[in-house]
């Protein structure tokens, strides 16, 4: 904060353009591109960074940092150069009263504007019609089903959030969206497939319904909820309260005596990217199917 008209002044270090290395490395925004494409109101070279904070630090009445204040980065993992940078700013802070920025952060993250909810969406049902479409090649391998979900989250100007197992989504305007979804790779449940997925589908879906803020309940609560439902659910089955099993959100049975025989060795898990809502909640990847009549229909 300052005495300026917006009452604070934003600052950006980076590394300034440099022709030699970006043909390497790939392009870099530079100084001057990043003012504008940023919206910061300083922009200077890293390597300017500890005389300018030095200078700023002498006048602020209070600190907030990112904690931990020494990043924990392999030796080799970083310019040398910046590496010395960053030790001298975390050595002057050191001597200064701080305090975490992390509560902060967390309350702008938490209530997302018009223009997040945009790119979410977009990202979510990109990634909806990848899974979609991936449901239906033959699968052989875990890698062709990789290949198949990287290349059409490509097509749709999106880039892959996380390496995609049976979960995966699209990162657009650095914004991702979080999808997973079992089927068979023969494209037909077995009974007991059928019946631990319905099992965990029935949770999931309960569990977003209290996605609202009419309900006004927390996500431990809901993670309470779902732990009681898929408890009830598995007694349905023939499971019983002193089984052992991993719920990561959803079911694994190891292959072990104690399971029942037809259940041991299968995985399922169910997931959707919800947007909490006033009244009803949004599923923004609602796109995708996870009914097992239109999985086996694909």
């Amino acid at each position: 904060r300052d005495n300026s008209a917006s009452g604070f002044q934003s600052y950006l270090f980076i590394r300034d353009k440099d022709p030699a290395i970006e043909r390497w490395e790939g392009l870099r925004t530079g100084v001057e591109a990043a003012k504008t494409l940023f919206s910061i109101d300083n922009v200077y070279d890293f390597k300017e960074a500890d005389h300018i904070l030095s200078q700023r630090m002498q006048h602020a009445s209070q600190i907030y940092v990112d904690y931990p204040l020494r990043p924990s980065i392999a030796p080799g993992k970083i310019d040398p150069k910046i590496s010395s940078i960053l030790n001298k700013c975390c050595e002057r802070l050191e001597s200064y009263s701080t305090l975490s920025i992390a509560p902060w952060i967390h309350q702008l993250r938490e209530i997302k504007s018009p223009a997040e909810l945009k790119l979410m969406k977009h990202a979510a049902c990109s990634s909806a019609a990848a899974f979609n479409i991936a449901m239906q090649i033959p699968v052989t391998t875990e890698r062709l089903l990789w290949a198949k979900l990287l290349y059409e989250f490509k097509i749709r100007d999106c880039e892959e959030a996380y390496v995609p197992v049976i979960a995966g989504g699209k990162e657009y305007g650095n914004y991702v969206t979080d999808i997973t979804r079992t089927w068979p790779v023969n494209g037909v449940f077995s009974a007991a497939q059928k019946d631990l997925y319905q099992a965990v589908l029935n949770v999931q879906k309960a569990c977003i319904q209290l996605c609202s803020e009419k309900h006004r309940i927390s996500l431990n609560m809901i993670h309470q909820h779902s732990v009681q439902l898929l408890k009830e659910e598995l007694k349905c089955l023939g499971f019983h309260v002193s089984y052992s099993i991993t719920i990561e959100p959803g079911i694994y049975v190891p292959d072990l005596p104690q399971f029942p025989k037809h259940f041991r060795g299968i995985g399922i898990r169910i997931e959707d990217s919800i947007l909490v809502g006033k009244k009803e909640p949004v599923i923004l990847s609602k796109n995708a199917v996870k009914e097992i009549s239109d999985i086996e229909e694909m």
